[in-house]
This record gives structure tokens, sequence and C-alpha cells, in this order.
């Protein structure tokens, strides 16, 4: 019951406060403008305080630590070309055999029917799904 009785008193206690407020508004309403013109200043002046010192704070906290190294940089190789071969060669209209030797390489029996048999399965997909 005792929280009952201060649960009244409060409530009886901020009816009183907001009726009170409610006069004073309906009396003297420029007074009461400037009043809250002035809270509502104070409050923005506190926000922007309040984010400028986060941004700052968050500066902070990014500055990465200096790399302190335990070993030296190696740099890799870089991949191996052959020395006759440069990039930027003129393309040939005819190899010769050497350059065939090289360059191309004869497919056995065996790739050409595994290559054969990729390209049904493929074929029969499409025609399997057409009506």
């Amino acid at each position: 019951m005792d929280l009952k009785k201060t649960f009244t008193k409060t409530k009886e206690k901020i009816v009183t406060l907001v009726n009170k407020i409610i006069d004073f508004v309906k009396e003297d309403m420029r007074r009461a403008l400037i009043i809250l013109i002035s809270i509502l200043i104070v409050i923005l002046i506190i926000l922007v305080i309040i984010s400028v010192t986060k941004v700052s704070e968050k500066d902070k906290k990014n500055e990465a630590a200096p790399i302190v190294l335990s070993q030296e940089l190696i740099i890799p190789e870089g991949p191996q070309v052959k020395q006759d071969y440069t990039v930027s060669r003129q393309p040939e209209e005819k190899w010769d055999i050497e350059e065939t030797d090289n360059w191309f390489t004869v497919p056995s029996s065996k790739d050409v029917d595994d290559l054969s048999k990729a390209n049904d399965n493929l074929i029969l997909d499409v025609i399997g799904a057409a009506p």
C-alpha cells in the first residue's frame, strides 16, 4: 500500500507542475518562448560539443602502430619466360617446325574422346530442354 501512496503523491506533484507550466505559458507567452529558445540553443551547443569530441576520439583510435619487421622482406621471383620469346614479338603467318614443336601439343586420342563426350553432353542438355 505504501507504493500506491508514493505513486499518487508523485502523480499529484507532476500534475501540479504541468499545470503551473501551462499557466505560466498562458500568462507570459513572450517570456516562455525566450526560455524555450534558450534551452534549445543550450542543448544544440551541448550536442555539437559532444559530436566534435567523439570525432576527435575516433581519429585518435584510427592511428596505426608502426610496423616492425622481424625479417627482411624478400621479393618473389616473377614468372619464368623463355629467352627467345618476347611479349611484343611480330606474329608470323607460318610457324617453323621448331616453334611448332615448342608451342603446340598434339592431343592424345583420350583427350579428343573426352572433348567429344563433353560436347555431346552440352548438345544433349540443350536438345533435352527443347519441346
